[in-house]
């Protein structure tokens, strides 16, 4: 009997988008239950930031031994992936927004700024996959890279939240 060897890519992929849907579970259950299990709403729901920021610096400790062209090849996978989930989740809501930023209606203007929140996400999660992957072949870089890679990711998926919520929703 042979046992099958996952390689670093592919196993760079499957923690952060494991990492990510437990995120989505938090904040699902949480929403749904206004709670989380001993946690209140507010707890949870920094909990699952906290997984969502974790996710890709997750990957890339696990891709830290790959090549430079598979840890981009894995950083490219997770980013499109979330990427595209993000951009196309099912949104409902009221219609009836006030937003910050007037952005010119377009055609199919709704359906292109999600596509652009869904890629400033994805781009967020990518780069921060990259960094922690390299940052971590050394002892020396691995803590500075794995802030870096925190502060990227979380500054990208707020400038999106921003985006979508100040302006992208209004169209």
């Amino acid at each position: 009997m042979t046992t099958a060897k996952i390689g670093p890519r592919p196993l760079a992929v499957g923690v952060s988008l494991a990492v990510l849907l437990v995120a989505v579970f938090v904040v699902m259950s949480a929403g749904a239950s206004q709670s989380f299990g001993p946690l209140d709403l507010d707890t949870a729901d920094r909990l699952a930031l906290a997984l969502w920021v974790v996710a890709p610096i997750a990957g890339g400790l696990a891709a830290r031994g790959c090549a430079n062209r598979e840890l981009a090849l894995a950083a490219l996978s997770v980013g499109l992936v979330v990427g595209l989930v993000v951009a196309l989740f099912p949104a409902i809501g009221t219609g009836q927004y006030t937003c910050w930023l007037n952005l010119q209606a377009v055609p199919m203007g709704f359906l292109l700024g999600r596509l652009a929140v869904g890629g400033i996400v994805g781009m967020g999660m990518a780069i921060a996959l990259v960094a922690t992957g390299v940052a971590t072949r050394r002892r020396i870089t691995a803590l500075p890279g794995i802030a870096l890679a925190a502060a990227l990711n979380l500054g990208a998926s707020l400038a999106a939240y921003e985006l979508f919520y100040g302006g992208v929703r209004c169209l």
